[in-house]
């Protein structure tokens, strides 16, 4: 009888292997699975130890067909499955390190790559700036220990999500905090009136300690999602440069990155009110409204909501996007630097991609297209055609 093999390990040691980095009993696991292995995406040729070349050209040609036949025709009801196809994919890659042995592997020797850099994904944490300039590392705050502004009193949740208790009897001027996220972080906070904030990496929300009576107004740059507390009496603005979205209660993910050309809003439930200067929009369910930071006016599109929060569930989930876009999100979460070498490739990328992997394996799968390769040199990252 066959033994059953766990393929998350597989995965792990085959990336360990292709690093120098696998223990003798790892390595036995993978042997030992290797020679059971009866997957039909690699045929291995009679000889194929010789024959590095030929293993990996058909490797690419394999894997390539199954995602092709498999993810492209895009899949909505399930966005897990090209991350699924890439990663056997990858454990076959493992294949290809290992029996190349002293091979080189993204221009780096894997011996080499062993004592480098490790990229590792992003985490949760961020900067707390209080109102009187005092700045808090809420990654060295414990559960439950609490923090003391004026008007409130702040305590970081089991969570890790920051809550607002307000002392109502407060009466001073109104105070404001800041909570920013650093590229390679993302945080929860609790807003005052109970609205919850999700902030993707390299973002920032400011807003009052206690709201206003007339209006929850905070400004947001970089991006997040928002579960607004319903309040049909104080309305809740979002002020993203020259956008306001003004909403009585629901659920939207704003992106406004200086680095994008749009500011995008996307709405998952109930209905918000768009403003750019004198231009007034009113997104449904579904849409998306465009902002052009060059522009006036307001484009409204019907578009993929999983797309949209993918980063908040722990994807990069790419719809038909440019290398160029593609990297800007890698680059945030990884906290790296990325440049561009030779000619740019116009290929478009289409998938979904775990965020907890390292980036070595976000790179190894985007290679698979064969319309880019990376090298690695510390926290750069070169893109190649």
């Amino acid at each position: 009888m066959m033994q059953e093999y766990d393929k998350e390990l597989l995965l792990k040691i085959a990336y360990k292997l292709k690093l120098g980095q696998a223990s003798p009993e790892e390595q036995d696991y993978f042997d030992r699975w290797y020679r059971e292995h009866k997957d039909d995406i690699l045929e291995l040729p009679e000889g194929y130890v010789p024959h590095v070349e030929m293993i990996r050209d058909r490797m690419h040609e394999n894997i390539m067909h199954r995602i092709t036949a498999e993810q492209f025709p895009k899949n909505k009801n399930n966005p897990k499955k090209w991350w699924s196809i890439a990663a056997a994919a990858l454990l076959i890659m493992g294949l290809f390190f290992y029996f190349q042995n002293n091979g080189y592997v993204n221009g780096r020797d894997p011996k080499q790559a062993a004592v480098d850099t490790v990229i590792l994904p992003g985490k949760q944490s961020a900067t707390l700036t209080l109102s009187d300039g005092k700045k808090i590392k809420l990654s060295d705050i414990k559960t439950g220990q609490t923090v003391k502004a004026d008007g409130a009193l702040i305590i970081k949740a089991a969570d890790g999500s920051l809550i607002y208790e307000v002392d109502h009897t407060f009466t001073g001027r109104m105070k404001l905090n800041t909570v920013a996220t650093m590229n390679g972080e993302t945080y929860t906070i609790n807003l005052p009136d109970g609205t919850l904030v999700w902030l993707n990496a390299g973002s920032s929300l400011q807003y009052p300690v206690v709201f206003d009576k007339k209006e929850r107004k905070v400004t947001l740059t970089g991006e997040a999602y928002f579960e607004v507390a319903s309040n049909k009496k104080v309305p809740f603005n979002v002020v993203s440069g020259k956008q306001t979205v003004e909403v009585l209660g629901t659920h939207f993910n704003i992106n406004a990155y200086d680095n994008e050309k749009y500011i995008k809003t996307t709405l998952l439930e109930g209905r918000v009110k768009v403003k750019n200067d004198d231009v007034v929009s009113i997104l449904n369910v579904g849409q998306q409204s465009r902002v052009n930071k060059e522009k006036d006016g307001i484009d409204v599109l019907e578009v993929d909501l999983e797309e949209a929060v993918a980063w908040k569930e722990g994807y990069f989930r790419f719809n038909n996007e440019s290398i160029e876009s593609v990297m800007r999100k890698v680059a945030r979460w990884y906290n790296i630097d990325v440049s561009f070498q030779g000619v740019i490739s116009k290929e478009k990328f289409n998938g979904t991609v775990s965020r907890n992997k390292d980036i070595d394996q976000v790179l190894e799968i985007l290679e698979l297209t064969n319309a880019v390769h990376f090298k690695i040199k510390g926290r750069r990252v070169i893109v190649m055609e």
